[in-house]
């Protein structure tokens, strides 16, 4: 029989690739050794076990249960492993045991980054990032009263929110100029650190620690420009190192960590190394979705795919401190040609995008923005951004409008849940193969959802119905919509009024030739054409709440039905010539196109949803681009008329 796969590592990747290496390779043989005590745990959660946010069964990995219960899977926890014979293909692990292997894969992780000062090793020093950790700093917050939390960035910064709880005195220390200084620009990271500082937790940037002080115990620190703060406690949050000392006691390259290539292989043949602990390029990458990603690579490489890694997008999405915040990609603007950054600011609301050659490379935002998901799938695709994007981002700090933001119009290979890697053809194929599908049993079945939570929203989405639901006044916009229309075709297809029809003493003939009353419909359809652009920016003016916009839209609809009665009064059902001419098609087709819009909105429920996002997409931009020679040509029309 061949040799299992031998993993190394319990933490979120080496689970990850082990429930992919399940799915790829079902009954191969795999070992699993971890050289922690505990069940494996989601580390992602671990502040908010400290802030006793969560319990201990909250905390459990999702994919462990259906690891454990495989008897293809031999988990060895609580037993590290010491020496790798690459020639022999076999490891020898804590009590002495040698395992032959047909694969090793290293996700053996990282450890907590703690610089060389004095006083590291005082009592009263303790790092933060896994569960023994954790278990130090929850006995020591009985008798903590000052701790000072050395890093400003995401690690950092969630540790401090959790200390607070426990009404300590909090200080966090950043060598940096800003805090999250590797996601956030100077902008961004001084909003933060008022929010922070709104929760009493003091920021001190700028100033690296260059001494712990006490005799036995911490009693202060002292920063760079000499600066002195008392505390009893100290937290080391700057960072991590990658566990590399196994990989290169036995032969293995490494650099900042273990060399791979774009199959995650090492220099020996059969040894693999994924997750914080692998370098790709020069890069390597401290968060889990970037893990994840090359456990299904791997898995999928080693059943016989063409698989291969290329990189990750790194992207960051949380709640910290209680700030939303999102970066992703070049947080600042690159010394590269052809590369520009917009930026729009409003009270506490801050959001950057950055473009290079027509596309999105990096975004960060404070705050709540409801499309962090959707650009995140723009730079990962490398999709193109047009210049109505930026001056609508400019204006109002959105990018899309909502008939293309939500997650339906999503490519069906986007990821929605960054962290666990989980695309959205996973979600639909969930929700399509149970009934009643709830957002619970996506979450269950995919483990979308299960680690920082943000995409929950977007999971709820796609839990929905496969039809988009009927828009309010859906039947009233149909019914105006098909008056709009009657009258087009009167202006289209009947022949021009050339003959007086009387009516007692009335003749017809003379709204169109007396020029009182060509001057009376001429203003009339003028006012209603304003009328109409006005009610039209009713989307844009958040401020304004009276009546819903499904009810405006039917408004803008009922008074089209008026300017064409207005137009075709106007101009005796005559398109003219020349100028004349010219305003008339825009105006007829700028109705047609309307018409159109006004019809897919009120039918988008007996449509799917590719053919309702098409065809309102479709018929959205033809009314705009039909309505933007309008100004121009009416300007054009009344100079001539009375110049002449």
């Amino acid at each position: 029989m061949k040799d299992p796969i031998i993993v190394i590592g319990t933490g979120p990747v080496g689970l990850r690739f082990v429930a992919e290496a399940r799915k790829h390779l079902p009954g191969t043989q795999i070992k699993l050794f971890g050289n922690e005590p505990w069940t494996p745990y989601n580390r992602v959660k671990l502040s908010s076990l400290l802030a006793n946010d969560l319990g201990w069964d909250e905390l459990k990995s999702h994919e462990w249960s259906s690891i454990e219960a495989d008897d293809a899977v031999t988990p060895f926890l609580n037993c590290a492993i010491l020496d790798i014979d690459a020639a022999n293909k076999t490891v020898t692990d804590v009590t002495g045991i040698v395992h032959k292997y047909s694969e090793l894969i290293l996700a053996v992780g990282s450890r907590p980054y703690i610089p060389n000062i004095p006083g590291k090793d005082l009592s009263g020093v303790y790092s933060f990032r896994d569960m023994n950790d954790v278990q130090a700093l929850l006995a020591r917050t009985v008798r903590a009263r000052h701790v000072c939390v050395l890093g400003g960035g995401l690690l950092g910064l969630e540790t401090a929110k959790a200390l607070r709880k426990f009404n300590t005195q909090i200080t966090v220390v950043q060598r940096a100029n800003h805090l999250m200084n590797n996601q956030l620009d100077e902008v961004a990271g001084l909003m933060l650190q008022q929010s922070v500082e709104h929760m009493s937790i003091n920021v001190e940037c700028g100033q690296g620690v260059i001494e712990i002080l006490g005799e036995e115990r911490v009693e202060a620190i002292k920063l760079q420009d000499g600066k002195v703060i008392d505390c009893d406690t100290v937290v080391f949050a700057a960072g991590i190192v990658p566990n590399k000392e196994l990989a290169f006691n036995y032969g293995i390259n490494v650099g900042r960590a273990i060399k791979v290539d774009h199959h995650l292989r090492t220099n020996q043949p059969n040894v693999y190394a994924i997750g914080e602990c692998a370098e790709y390029q020069n890069v390597t990458y401290g968060l889990v979705a970037p893990g994840f990603e090359q456990a299904a690579v791997l898995a999928a490489f080693l059943s016989g795919q063409p698989a291969a890694y290329l990189g990750s997008t790194t992207a960051t999405e949380l709640k910290v401190v209680g700030e939303q915040v999102f970066s992703v990609g070049e947080v600042e603007k690159p010394r590269r040609p052809r590369t520009d950054e917009w930026v729009y600011q409003d009270g506490e609301t801050y959001r950057k995008i950055v473009i290079e050659s027509g596309k999105i490379i990096g975004a960060q935002a404070i705050g709540q923005w409801s499309e962090s998901r959707r650009v995140q799938e723009h730079i990962v695709a490398g999709r193109a951004i047009w210049p109505w994007h930026l001056w609508k981002f400019k204006q109002t700090g959105e990018l899309f409008s909502n008939s293309d933001s939500g997650v339906m119009d999503w490519p069906d290979e986007a990821l929605v849940c960054q962290c666990m890697a989980v695309p959205k053809s996973s979600i639909l194929g969930c929700v399509n193969a149970f009934q009643d599908c709830s957002q619970a049993k996506v979450s269950a079945e995919t483990g979308a959802g299960t680690v920082c939570g943000s995409c929950k929203p977007l999971i709820a989405e796609l839990c929905g119905s496969q039809n988009t639901q009927a828009t309010e006044y859906w039947k009233p916009l149909l019914q105006t919509s098909l008056a709009s229309l009657i009258f087009s075709f009167l202006l289209i297809f009947i022949p021009a009024i050339a003959v007086a029809q009387s009516v007692q003493d009335f003749s017809l003939e003379v709204l169109w030739i007396d020029p009182l009353y060509k001057q009376i419909s001429g203003f009339t359809l003028l006012t209603l054409s304003i009328f109409l652009a006005i009610v039209s920016l009713r989307k844009r003016i958040k401020k304004f709440q009276w009546l819903s916009f499904p009810a405006w839209r039917v408004i803008h609809s009922s008074l089209a039905i008026v300017a064409l009665f207005a137009l075709l009064l106007h101009s005796g059902l005559s398109f003219g010539v020349n100028l004349n001419q010219a305003l008339m098609i825009s105006f007829v087709a700028t109705a047609v196109l309307g018409i159109a819009l006004g019809s897919v909105i009120s039918l988008e429920h007996k449509l799917s949803i590719s053919q309702a996002k098409v065809l309102r997409k479709a018929s959205l931009w033809g009314h705009i681009l039909a309505v933007w020679p309008l100004p121009v040509l009416l300007s054009f029309h009344i100079v001539s008329v009375y110049y002449f």
